[in-house]
């Protein structure tokens, strides 16, 4: 041992060869060379998955084996996916941190790894924004604790003892909300309404809400358009949204709280005789949301604006002569009547979505832009394409301007998304100067 050298038997040579242990002329099993490495590295902290308990076992013998204090260890439960399987690399059914870092924050992740690590977690992108509300609410209740209790909030371990001051009612499923009903993708738009509502948050002293505001943008466009379904304002329904007119324009004002409107609302249920009030916010969240569940109204309202809202429920009444046409865009279409405006916002956006359907996303980005912009030219429609920031792929600089062109690899494993945008915004151009488009 003390020679850092082992006598073996060659075959080929059929004799025995003594060589070092040391300067990478031996190789070990596994196991063993986990050990060694806690040894020749000092590590004194190891943590691992549950799978691999019997080899924590077995190096921790050989390390007191050799008179060395073995780690201590952390054996943590496996990630399940939403279906409660174990997430396998080889199956495809996890989430990498690059994916969960466009959604979400660094500081966001390490509260879900933090929490409960000896028990399994579910690891799916629906988990995303409620760890990120989950961020927000220890965030905020974080400055107002005793100073020993401050050590029991996770806040203190994720910022290493120096958090910053945060404070914000608006989380991040009120902002994706907010998103939806403002029908805009503009980060500017979405402060102008942030701001009517609390005029002291801004993004110089505010730059983990600024980044908030992104998450929100991206995680709408990929998971939150591609599943909205509205439900329409008809005869069945339509005095129910009359009467939440009628109450914002006279029984609200600028001063109640969102308290005094969320009473209101529940008045509304009452009389309109709704079983369970829960029947009555679920109509009002797929008629204004295109979904079954939703922000608290109240706060939602006062943030999105009264009279926005007011004025955002009476399109919807006014949209009953609306017709809906399901259409595939990889088909060609024919539309009789006059149509005054063209948007073309036809893909899949997630990508989960656009490589479970690669050739359908690069369809719906080539030839269903050219079958749109064909009805456009027919009916001398403006048109509006929604296209996305992977088109400049790996971009090398950030924020992009218009006269950056990207970094892009036609053949990566989702350039079926980025290069459909590509071709996309390249059909919109030359259909706008040859054929005197507005787009």
């Amino acid at each position: 041992m003390d020679s850092k050298t082992i006598i073996y038997k060659d075959p080929s040579l059929d004799k025995l060869v003594e060589t070092e242990v040391i300067n990478g002329k031996c190789k070990l099993q596994w196991k063993v060379d986990w050990a060694m490495r806690w040894m020749s590295f000092d590590v004194d902290y190891e943590m691992c998955g549950k799978d691999l308990t019997e080899s924590v076992d077995l190096g921790s013998k050989i390390c007191r084996a050799l008179n060395k204090k073995p780690p201590t260890n952390l054996i943590y439960e496996m990630f399940l996916d939403e279906k409660g399987e174990k997430i396998s690399k080889s199956v495809g059914n996890g989430i990498s941190v690059d994916e969960w870092l466009r959604y979400a924050s660094p500081e966001s992740l390490a509260l879900y790894m933090f929490q409960k690590p000896k028990s399994a977690k579910k690891l799916h992108f629906d988990v995303i924004p409620k760890t990120v509300d989950d961020y927000l609410s220890h965030y905020n209740s974080y400055s107002s604790l005793d100073k020993n209790k401050q050590y029991d909030n996770p806040i203190w371990h994720i910022h290493s003892g120096k958090p910053k001051e945060f404070k914000s009612e608006i989380n991040f499923n009120t902002l994706t909300n907010l998103v939806n009903v403002s029908n805009s993708n503009d980060k500017k738009v979405i402060w102008s309404f942030i701001n009517k509502y609390d005029d002291q948050i801004n993004s110089g002293k505010n730059p983990e809400f600024d980044r908030l505001i992104d998450f929100a943008l991206n995680y709408y466009e990929d998971f939150i358009l591609p599943k909205k379904k509205f439900l329409d304002v008809d005869s069945s329904n339509k005095e129910v949204f009359i009467d939440i007119i009628n109450v914002l324009e006279n029984e609200v004002t600028e001063k109640s709280s969102s308290e005094d409107i969320q009473t209101l609302l529940y008045d509304i249920g009452k009389k309109h005789e709704f079983e369970n009030l829960k029947d009555f916010f679920k109509l009002v969240y797929q008629v204004m949301l295109g979904q079954e569940q939703g922000p608290r109204l109240g706060s939602f309202f006062k943030l999105f604006g009264l009279r926005e809202t007011i004025d955002y429920i009476k399109k919807l009444i006014d949209n009953q002569n609306l017709s809906f046409i399901e259409h595939d865009v990889q088909d060609h279409i024919e539309i009789e009547n006059k149509v005054d405006y063209v948007l073309h916002f036809a893909s899949a956006a997630s990508p989960k979505a656009y490589t479970e359907h690669p050739v359908n996303t690069l369809k719906a980005g080539s030839i269903g832009t050219l079958n749109t912009l064909g009805l456009a030219k027919k009916h001398n429609s403006e048109y509006l394409l929604a296209s996305t920031s992977e088109v400049y792929g790996d971009p090398l600089i950030s924020p992009q301007n218009e006269e950056y062109w990207g970094n892009v690899n036609p053949n990566g494993e989702r350039s079926m998304y980025d290069e459909a945008k590509r071709f996309a915004e390249a059909a919109v151009a030359t259909y706008s100067r040859s054929y005197d488009i507005k787009a």
